[in-house]
């Protein structure tokens, strides 16, 4: 049997077997959760795709075909309780017990119409007539107080019944006769007057088929529209009387309209403009999801009614509720699936028409990616000179760890530029339609490329920062080992684990094998039984176990094939799965949501709870980034003490001393209001204490960017030499080094070894700390 896609999960069952309903994601009828499942084991009578009839019943068990059908198998009747076969039941048997709930307008019988309200289905007794009593194209007129004149869905109800809700005037419309007896003529008078304005009464035949037609051919004595009761007497104009059928038809058939006033046609909805001589329309065609109004005025305000939503631009003017939220852009501006009140959290950051919805975030993008490229474009080239004279002037390992370490951080913050500048490229290309083409993107390889970019370069600089402040403190505490320690190959080695490192974190998501704990989340194609074209991996689990019940295929499948699926925990499992069963069809998987489709600018989600997928990985990643400021903020304190401690104990270092100092303060204070209010808000976030979406677009936009903008600032020696230059100073560190020892052991009054030594030892000192200044 074959069911039109709208009639699926629909909440009234058309399948024998129940699946059109039963396999549904949401308003699965009541009835499907007395099904039992392959999964189930309880009550154990009952074979998988019974029904059974519920507490005190067990023993009972129905077939599905038996369910719904208006025969009672249950003890307690529950197989054909309305509340639980929920708008499938025929509203001819409905009781006025059974009020309020939906029911099935009986199509058995030809004279029954299938809907008036075009939906196959109406309301128990709640004083609307749904189901139509009379053939199709036959406007109903009940007479609610005269059996048999109830509509099937209105329970034989009287006034008394249910008071208020009946209209329970017997109505002076009826219906329209038959004629009897052969036609005949009949003798009658007609006024005629010639044009010479003479006036005589001439007596003519009429037929009797012409009698009570309308038209008035007796004037003299109208012996051919008397005596009418079928008819209903218009007073006016040519035409004298219509048929009572044609009363309140929303068209004005007398010529002075008096058949549709609204005197009369108390029931009928009023149109504001129409075409023709239509002036009305019934109340049953009101809000029935057609339009019979020439400006729709017939299917405005039915929100509360049946919740459709209205297109913001009115093409179409209304979806069904169903179709709003559900992938799909049903709306040709796609309100039903953008509109600023359906903000979640995968649009957080966008809107309808906008990759990034802030206008200020968007050009924050722009200038964190020119800052960002050009100026480590160029600490990479001047560090890569620098390098070049190191090695020529066969300095110590100290200054060449540091510029190795420097140029590494800079090519590390050279990708997050590449990733800020394709994020304004794709904000441009998306801008003004960026909601209707928003899955393709989150599911796009150029999404995951950025993803993969923002966690290769920002881990790849936390772990550099670790190795600078590492190598400083060693030439700090040690200087006169870090004058050949460490050596070129042991820093190129550190090097490489730390882009190994970044690179494996970057892309342990995108792994197959760690599909289950990253994609939570695929695009599928048409299908009726779920709510969104965007599917969550439970939900497809849970689909594909039902259809081990329902589908004759897989139903015939042994328990190992069930167990099988029970233990699936990935998107691909599910989907080789129903290959190998010839089910591939029933869930077609288009593409995946994974670690960077979080949201529209492809980084990956750090404000999870335990409730989201890859929460331990985004969580170790946080903690991590916040292990290495401690360490870095810690160290650098330490290095700034003994700096202190060096100054107090011998002069010669001070200027040096106090650039250094300067500078591991600004990397302290940068770091802090970078990665602290960061870390913060994720622990904060994870705790249960939810953070507005506000605060991660600056975290996802600001924070994350910032660093690899002010590095190449922060680690060269940027900032003082245009500072000294401005002051019109030479800057520190630009004389050589061995000046500072040179002029201290000049003191000719310096007599004593003891004093030479501890000058020499200072010396050094000052070298290994001016290298870690630069």
């Amino acid at each position: 049997m074959l069911v039109p896609r709208h009639q699926v999960c629909d909440g009234i069952i058309n399948c024998a077997d129940l699946s059109d309903e039963c396999l549904c994601e949401k308003q699965v009828s009541n009835i499907c959760n007395h099904v039992k499942l392959r999964t189930e084991r309880l009550p154990t009578l009952c074979l998988p795709g019974q029904v059974y009839c519920g507490n005190g019943n067990l023993s009972k068990c129905v077939n599905r075909t038996s369910v719904c059908d208006g025969i009672s198998d249950c003890i307690n009747n529950l197989d054909e309780k309305f509340s639980y076969c929920h708008g499938t039941l025929s509203c001819s048997k409905g009781l006025l017990t059974d009020a309020g709930m939906p029911c099935r307008c009986d199509t058995s019988q030809c004279f029954y119409l299938t809907s008036v309200r075009g939906v196959r289905s109406g309301i128990l007794c709640n004083g609307i007539e749904d189901c139509g009593l009379n053939g199709p194209g036959v406007k109903s007129r009940a007479v609610w107080a005269v059996p048999p004149g109830f509509p099937p869905d209105e329970c034989n109800a009287t006034c008394p019944d249910v008071p208020g809700k009946f209209n329970c005037t017997v109505s002076s419309v009826g219906v329209l006769g038959a004629a009897v007896g052969p036609p005949s003529m009949v003798a009658c008078t007609k006024n005629v007057t010639f044009p010479n304005g003479t006036k005589i009464v001439k007596r003519i035949g009429v037929s009797s088929e012409n009698f009570c037609d309308g038209v008035l051919e007796c004037t003299g004595d109208y012996i051919d529209e008397k005596n009418c009761p079928n008819r209903f007497s218009c007073r006016i104009g040519n035409l004298v009387s219509i048929p009572k059928s044609q009363v309140c038809d929303g068209y004005e058939n007398c010529d002075n309209g008096m058949d549709e006033s609204k005197i009369l046609c108390q029931e009928n909805f009023y149109c504001k403009s129409l075409k023709g001589q239509k002036v009305s329309v019934s109340t049953k065609v009101v809000c029935d999801f057609n339009i019979n109004c020439d400006k729709a005025e017939d299917e405005m305000n039915c929100s509360s009614v049946d919740g459709r939503f209205y297109c913001e631009n009115k093409k179409p003017l209304f979806v069904r509720k169903k179709q709003v939220l559900d992938g799909r852009g049903d709306c040709t501006d796609w309100s039903d699936e953008c509109s600023e009140k359906f903000k979640t959290g995968a649009n957080v950051l966008s809107s309808r028409y906008e990759l990034i919805a802030n206008p200020f975030l968007r050009a924050i993008v722009w200038i964190m990616a020119l800052l960002a490229f050009f100026g480590n474009l160029i600490v990479i080239v001047g560090e890569i000179k620098s390098l070049q004279k190191v090695f020529s002037k066969a300095q110590g390992a100290s200054p060449r760890t540091n510029h190795m370490l420097v140029l590494n951080l800079a090519v590390a913050d050279f990708l997050m530029a590449i990733y800020l500048l394709m994020l304004g490229i794709a904000g441009a290309v998306y801008s003004g339609s960026y909601c209707s083409q928003s899955l393709s993107w989150l599911t796009s390889q150029s999404c995951v490329a950025m993803g993969v970019l923002v966690v290769l370069s920002s881990e790849t600089s936390v772990l550099t920062m670790l190795l600078l402040t590492g190598s400083r403190l060693f030439a700090v505490y040690n200087p006169i080992a870090s004058l050949s320690k460490p050596s070129f190959r042991a820093v190129l080695l550190m090097i490489m684990l730390t882009w190994t490192i970044s690179l494996t974190l970057a892309l342990v998501p995108l792994s197959a094998s760690q599909q289950s704990s990253f994609v939570e989340r695929a695009l599928i194609g048409s299908n009726p039984f779920f709510s969104n074209v965007v599917v969550h991996f439970d939900a497809a689990k849970n689909f594909t176990i039902k259809l081990l019940t329902y589908s004759k295929h897989l139903s015939s499948q042994p328990d190992s094939v069930l167990l099988q699926v029970q233990a699936m925990t990935s998107w691909n499992e599910l989907e080789q799965f129903l290959a190998n069963t010839s089910q591939s069809n029933l869930l077609t998987i288009s593409n995946y949501f994974g670690y960077y489709s979080a949201n529209s600018v492809c980084i990956p989600n750090l404000f999870v709870t335990s409730k989201d997928w890859s929460w331990q990985f985004s969580l170790a990643i946080s903690i991590l980034n916040f292990i290495v400021f401690v360490f870095v903020a810690s160290t650098y304190t330490a290095i700034i003490l003994k700096a202190r401690k060096s100054i107090n104990k011998f002069q010669s270092v001070g200027k040096k001393s106090s650039a250094l100092q300067h500078k591991i303060l600004r990397l302290i204070i940068t770091d802090f209001c970078c990665w602290i209010p960061l870390s913060i808000m994720v622990f904060i976030n994870f705790s249960g204490v939810k953070i507005d979406s506000i605060s991660y677009a600056v975290a996802a936009i600001v924070l994350l960017p910032i660093n690899s903008a002010l590095n190449p600032i922060l680690y060269s020696n940027f900032i003082d030499k245009i500072y000294t230059k401005c002051r019109g100073q030479v800057p520190v560190g630009s004389q050589p080094t061995s000046r500072i020892g040179s002029t201290s052991l000049s003191s000719q009054n310096t007599t004593k070894l003891r004093l030479t030594t501890r000058r020499a030892e200072s010396q050094v000192v000052d070298k290994a700390s001016s290298s870690a200044a630069e």
